[in-house]
């Protein structure tokens, strides 16, 4: 059960973008953007690192997809709300192990008048689910681990440095993004770094 203090953020971002007097003469940039790229992701809990290890990594695969809502309060600098999310899947040998994290995001995004130089600065409220199937040996014993199991929610963050290649025109152009998102898990924190591909319309 999420608390009051934990989505009270998001309710007032919502709040904002409903009314359209913050945006005034630049009401014409609302926009929307999805994301897709790929990335690197370190894990804090020690356990999470041993489940990891115990499957072959014959394949493996962490993408980041993101859907991104931007509300403009002046020409340069937006609110924004949206979902990010990371997959981190290894297989092999008939054994998986699947890591899904997924957030709200809300926050700002300026252009510093640097061209389409953008930084992104956002709240994040996420959790990991994690799907398993494989073998692991514990105190001498093959053990069989075949659970979906969710971490508790966290609070963190994204930060993030793009070029935004729309930003002088009207045309649907892409935008390159690094970001580095950082979210809490209790006694530990899992953290990503993300190149993504963004699309704005």
């Amino acid at each position: 059960m999420l608390s009051v203090k934990k989505i009270l953020l998001p309710i007032v971002f919502f709040s904002v973008f409903s009314i359209s007097a913050f945006s005034g003469e630049f009401k014409d940039n609302i926009s929307f953007e999805l994301g897709i790229g790929a990335g690197f992701a370190s894990y804090g809990s020690s356990g999470t690192r041993d489940y990891i290890s115990a499957v072959p990594d014959d394949h493996k695969i962490i993408l980041n997809a993101s859907a991104l809502f931007l509300y403009p309060l002046e020409k340069r600098i937006f609110l924004t709300i949206g979902f990010d999310n990371v997959f981190d899947a290894r297989w092999g040998g008939g054994e998986h192990i699947f890591l899904w994290d997924y957030s709200i995001v809300a926050g700002f995004r300026v252009y510093p008048n640097l061209g389409g130089l953008c930084l992104d600065v956002q709240y994040a409220l996420g959790r990991r689910t994690d799907f398993c199937d494989f073998e692991i040996s514990m105190n001498g014993e093959t053990v069989i681990i075949d659970e979906t199991e969710s971490t508790g929610w966290g609070n963190g963050f994204v930060l993030g440095l793009a070029y935004d290649f729309s930003y002088h025109t009207k045309f649907i152009a892409p935008e390159l993004s690094f970001n580095w998102k950082h979210i809490p898990r209790g006694n530990s924190s899992d953290n990503y770094l993300n190149l993504s591909f963004r699309i704005k319309i």
